[in-house]
């Protein structure tokens, strides 16, 4: 019997000391609620503030000396400048990759030749030659996705432009 009794209150004590440790953990938590509480409410107040805390553009904060309808149009006139430098940058690409383009394709053009002279003068096996002739049409085939991506570019071009 006495061991059953002292079994009995060492899991009676467990069990206090458990409870405690969970009454611990339940301030705890109520602590850092009310933190995050009033994190959020001070959010709140800088937000009611007109403090941008880094979130959308918020044109129209330092305006210097710029007033209503100068502010507008100083706007849109940097607006428009980025528009048109952008563009720049697009023409300059899709003419990048086309050059790119026809240069690749007068490579291929002469590998293809040479190859197939090879092979005539019998200097190349017909494996070998086809190895090269399928390299040279995986080549072709990223050329041609090269002057469909320039094509595509030259299409928002105009489409922007007009």
């Amino acid at each position: 019997k006495e061991k059953g009794k002292s079994k009995a209150d060492e899991m009676k004590e467990k069990g206090k000391s458990k409870a405690e440790e969970m009454k611990e953990k339940g301030k705890k938590g109520i602590e850092d609620a009310e933190d995050e509480m009033d994190e959020v409410k001070a959010k709140g107040k800088n937000k009611a503030k007109g403090k941008n805390n880094g979130k959308g553009n918020a044109y129209g904060k330092n305006k210097g000396d710029l007033k209503g309808k100068d502010f507008g149009q100083q706007r849109a006139k940097e607006a428009r400048e980025k528009r048109d430098k952008k563009m720049k940058e697009v023409e300059k690409s899709v003419e990048k990759g086309k050059k790119k383009s026809k240069d690749a394709r007068s490579v291929l053009k002469e590998k293809k030749e040479k190859t197939n002279k090879e092979y005539k003068d019998k200097k190349i096996s017909k494996k070998e030659y086809d190895e090269r002739m399928d390299k040279i049409d995986r080549a072709e085939k990223k050329a041609d996705e090269l002057d469909e991506a320039a094509s595509e570019g030259n299409r928002v071009l105009k489409k922007k432009k007009d």
